[in-house]
């Protein structure tokens, strides 16, 4: 007989690490920077509505600032998801349309 056919493989089980670099390998880069900006945004919301409450105004300068960086974040990955799409169709084959 063969020795081969012998051995019994075990599957190792995964650690927990490896679970959550898998997960975060599927959702993409990209993705991720985008779900801390919705996270980030929702926390300082939370906070300017509380501090508002608190003092009857709201930081005007904090708000635009906040709203200017988010939005060029957004709008950057963005730009370079749009141009990796375009690079995988070139490579592809397809019209650029």
């Amino acid at each position: 007989m063969n020795s081969k056919n012998n051995i019994i493989r075990s599957r190792r089980k995964k650690t927990a690490t490896e679970r959550i670099k898998a997960f975060f390998g599927r959702i993409g880069t990209l993705n991720i920077v985008l779900i801390c900006v919705f996270g980030y945004m929702i926390y300082i919301n939370y906070t300017m509505i509380g501090m508002f409450n608190a003092t009857g105004s709201a930081p005007e300068t904090a708000w635009c600032a906040l709203i200017a960086a988010l939005l060029g974040e957004c709008g950057i990955c963005g730009w370079i998801k749009t141009s990796k799409e375009k690079n995988k169709r070139k490579s592809n084959g397809e019209s650029e349309g």
